[in-house]
């Protein structure tokens, strides 16, 4: 009997000290920055003003190894790196965010731009 009376005021004194911890100690939600890219734009602002379209990227090769890579516009690129593109109205820049099976994503300013892997033809095989 004094076995369960020393428990159940251990008991109670653990439950209202957990409840005063709970009072003075909140639980506290960290939120992430925004998405800032690990490197600064090559061009600055201006590389963004440029209207680049999935046609003028020309994803050759991709290897999904670590890290991951991809050939685009015959430049190598991993995930977070650069690209300038060459434009009848200018050089834009377009940011890599991932490397996926058949697709590399791009940022290019608030846009998000899939460009797909395009397959090697037989230049040879067509003529014959």
């Amino acid at each position: 009997m004094i076995f369960g009376i020393i428990f159940l005021c251990a008991l109670i004194a653990a439950g209202t000290i957990y409840s005063i911890g709970l009072r003075n100690f909140p639980i506290v939600v960290a939120i992430s920055p925004p998405d800032r890219p690990v490197r600064p734009d090559p061009l600055g602002d201006r590389g963004a003003l440029i209207p680049i379209s999935p046609e003028m990227l020309h994803v050759t090769s991709i290897a999904l190894g670590i890290p991951r890579l991809t050939i685009v516009n015959g430049k190598r690129l991993a995930e977070e790196d650069w690209l300038v593109v060459k434009t009848p109205v200018g050089e834009g820049s377009v940011r890599v965010i991932s490397i996926q099976d058949g697709f590399v994503r791009f940022k290019h300013g608030g846009e998000t731009i899939d460009a797909r892997l395009q397959l090697a033809t037989d230049t040879n095989a067509a003529s014959r």
